[in-house]
């Protein structure tokens, strides 16, 4: 049979308890604290693995953004070595102007998406390299494709700076594509040559518009000369109708070439050959140059005559063609020939 638990031993057992309580205590204050610095070190490497996957996506993002842009740039100036391959030609301009347009389109566009990209945990040394580089190659392509939107207006300072801008655009290229070593294609460089060619282009510009004033100086002194030799044609035809109505042989073999005078029947300005008809006045119809030999002049003449019959006095019109060529040992334009019309 048990024995009733006494006074005295409920004591003990309180006694003891309260004894224990403090350590149970600080032990669970040290699972606690443990379990708070297990929680607080799993937090921080999810954070950690979390900042780490964002950095290599942003890294890899970068990498994938400067290839793309490099692609597109070099695709560019292998169009542009199309274009300015051979001998300089104005047939090239508006070619070569739209593709310099559309690569300096493609570095500024390249320039805005840079400026948005954060550096934050970011391949900061790919960002600088590439920048440096969109930034100078930017430089240069808007100083070429201004050049190129009119190639007469150019001088001597746009070459000279483009000459320099070329040069600091090619170092930056390589110094880029060294430094960014996943970068495999080439941009060409003959893109690099544009501003030579460009003033080439200015140079035909200049010569074909220096010969088309040349033309036009040319045309209008032909024009003058035109208008001056004619004068003289009709003089020359002046001399010789106005010794022909006269009779006066003499006055009409001033305007004769010496084939012509040969040919001439100069009996018909006998007094005995013009008793009944006579010309009695005369009219330029017209003065033409037909081709380079010389003129060819219409001259009509109005020819009177007595009707024997009633003795009234008649007339008529009769139309004469002379050729009038230059006889440089007399340096005179002297008539060559008569048909009648």
């Amino acid at each position: 049979m048990e024995q009733p638990e006494t006074p005295a031993a409920n004591n003990e057992a309180t006694e003891s308890e309260a004894a224990d309580q403090p350590k149970k205590l600080g032990l669970k204050r040290h699972v606690n604290k443990r379990n708070a610095w297990i929680a607080g070190g799993l937090i921080i490497l999810v954070i950690v693995a979390g900042l780490l996957a964002w950095r290599s996506r942003r890294m890899g993002y970068t990498k994938q953004f400067t290839i793309e842009g490099w692609h597109l740039v070099a695709v560019q100036s292998d169009e542009i070595a199309g274009i300015t391959k051979g001998d300089p030609s104005l047939e090239k301009t508006n070619a070569l102007a739209t593709g310099l347009r559309k690569l300096d389109g493609t570095i500024k566009d390249q320039k805005i998406s840079l400026s948005l990209i954060p550096l934050l945990l970011n391949d900061r040394r790919a960002l600088d390299s590439y920048s440096t580089f969109v930034a100078k190659m930017g430089a240069y392509s808007s100083q070429v494709a201004g050049m190129s939107n009119d190639v007469t207006a150019i001088t001597d300072e746009d070459i000279s700076s483009a000459q320099i801008l070329a040069l600091t655009a090619k170092d930056q290229t390589t110094k880029t594509k060294e430094q960014l070593s996943y970068l495999s294609e080439n941009v060409n460089e003959s893109l690099f040559k544009v501003g030579e060619y460009l003033e080439s282009l200015k140079k035909l510009s200049d010569e074909a518009k220096a010969k088309v004033l040349a033309e036009a100086k040319n045309k209008k002194q032909l024009t003058e000369q035109d208008a001056l030799d004619k004068q003289l044609v009709e003089l020359s035809i002046t001399g010789f109708m106005d010794g022909y109505i006269s009779g006066d042989a003499t006055k009409m073999k001033r305007y004769m070439t010496p084939a012509f005078i040969t040919e001439y029947n100069f009996a018909q300005l006998a007094a005995d050959n013009r008793k009944y008809t006579y010309p009695a006045s005369y009219r330029v119809v017209s003065n033409t140059k037909p081709g380079d030999a010389g003129y060819a002049v219409q001259v009509n003449v109005l020819y009177k005559y007595k009707n024997t019959d009633t003795s009234a006095t008649d007339q008529y019109t009769n139309s004469f063609m002379y050729t009038v060529v230059y006889v440089p040992s007399s340096g005179r334009w002297l008539i060559n020939t008569e048909k009648n019309n």
